[in-house]
């Protein structure tokens, strides 16, 4: 019996998946943008309830952390640090 195995390059994977990954980098980054103009979370998913504490201060940390992911993801170095496989 006789396997086959088709593998492909990573310059393939990486170019078919390389427009999808973008658009998601740009959406991260204005989501991040949000946060920290408005001070607080993008009605998007599930929103911290306004009885947290340090509710303002966690929607801008997320927003930083938000703009440098999506930084991230966009520049090839640290593209797989920001992709926690």
């Amino acid at each position: 019996m006789v396997h086959h195995t088709v593998s492909l390059s990573e310059d393939t994977v990486n170019r078919s998946s390389q427009a999808p990954l973008i658009f998601f980098a740009i959406g991260i980054i204005g989501l991040g943008i949000l946060a920290l103009v408005f001070g607080d979370f993008a009605e998007v998913g599930q929103t911290v309830a306004a009885w947290v504490p340090s509710r303002t201060g966690l929607a801008y940390a997320s927003g930083i952390v938000m703009l440098l992911g999506g930084f991230g993801l966009l520049r090839r170095r640290t593209s797989a640090l920001s992709t926690a496989h």
